[in-house]
């Protein structure tokens, strides 16, 4: 028998879609406990800038894990997106973008800022979930995290981490898992893996938040990536594997979900 799992859920300004993916998910065999907390659209008209109750912290220290469909955010000053509320709250600053496209069955991709280097905590908490969702091959192409990713493969010795330049990176992107790259890079990353399906998981402080690439996300594919995703952290790999075949009826290659 599979346990449940406690995930927090949110509609966000796209009830339908979430309805939808949740219907996949059951039919895939997984098996979630949910609490439901409301953000997007129907808290920023009460002029609240964040898009969220202060209820949505407390459901987060219960599951640990939120999963949250599109939300818009107002363009006037002041408003900021759901997610940027939630990291900042929380103080979650690793957000890892995950891909699917016909050149790669998945991929992750770590962006590092100018304002924001990647240090010590954010490889570990990369690490962290990569166990859970089963990839083991990293690439970078930021040659001053090499000394960073050796000292956390002394703890996960089954990973390997590659150097490459950014064009050897694109050369061999269905290669990886993980890609942990810089802006000036990004550009030549995303035109190799050629995006059809995305979502984002930010992670830090022992907290997983799950949510669809807004332009990638296409008949809801982008969340039910993120749902696939979510549920092979929480351990049931088999619903996980289902949940993501879902995205397309003819596909079966290997996965991070697999």
């Amino acid at each position: 028998m599979v346990n449940s799992v406690p995930i927090t859920i949110s509609y966000g300004d796209e009830p339908d879609v979430m309805d939808s993916a949740l219907d996949v998910a059951r039919e895939s065999g997984a098996v979630l406990e949910m609490e439901v907390i409301q953000s997007g659209e129907d808290i920023y008209r009460r002029e609240i800038k964040e898009g969220v109750m202060p209820d949505i912290y407390e459901s987060l220290k219960r599951t640990g894990i939120l999963i949250k469909s599109a939300t818009r955010t107002p363009k006037e000053e002041g408003y900021v997106s759901v997610a940027t509320a939630i990291c900042q709250k929380l103080e979650i600053d690793t957000c890892l973008e995950y891909y699917v496209s016909d050149v790669t069955p998945g991929v992750g991709v770590i962006i590092e800022k100018p304002a924001s280097p990647l240090r010590i905590e954010n490889i570990a908490e990369v690490f962290n979930l990569s166990k859970a969702l089963g990839g083991q091959s990293f690439c970078y192409t930021i040659d001053e995290l090499g000394l960073m990713l050796r000292q956390k493969q002394e703890k996960f010795p089954e990973f390997t981490a590659d150097y490459k330049t950014a064009a050897e990176a694109a050369a061999s992107i269905g290669n990886y898992d993980i890609i942990f790259t810089d802006e000036a890079s990004q550009p030549v990353i995303a035109a190799a893996i050629k995006a059809k399906i995305g979502c984002r998981i930010f992670i830090g402080n022992g907290f997983r938040i799950f949510e669809p690439v807004e332009n990638l996300n296409a008949g809801g594919k982008g969340l039910i990536l993120a749902l696939a995703l979510a549920v092979k952290y929480s351990g049931q790999n088999d619903a996980a594997w289902e949940i993501y075949k879902s995205l397309s009826d003819d596909n079966t290659q290997d996965s991070a979900v697999a």
